[in-house]
């Protein structure tokens, strides 16, 4: 089992960096909100080779430090 290093840890929520080991999860969990989301995200590509390439933007060397200065990372 991987160790996760949180970034910030709350009671209920932590948040720590985007890792290919989630593609499974988030790809199911995508699929499954997918409905309730189209009225704002619109049609979205749920597979294993669009999250790959959504890792892909985070490995780019302009994206070492994120939107505005920041790291990417995922809400657990």
């Amino acid at each position: 089992m991987a160790v996760t290093s949180y970034l910030l840890q709350g009671p209920r929520v932590a948040i720590r960096h985007v890792r290919r080991l989630d593609c499974d999860e988030l790809t199911v969990l995508a699929q499954e909100s997918a409905e309730m989301l189209r009225r704002w995200l619109g049609a979205r590509e749920n597979t294993v080779e669009a999250f790959e390439s959504y890792l892909e933007r985070f490995e780019q060397p302009h994206a070492a430090q994120g939107v505005g200065g920041v790291d990417p990372f995922t809400v657990c």
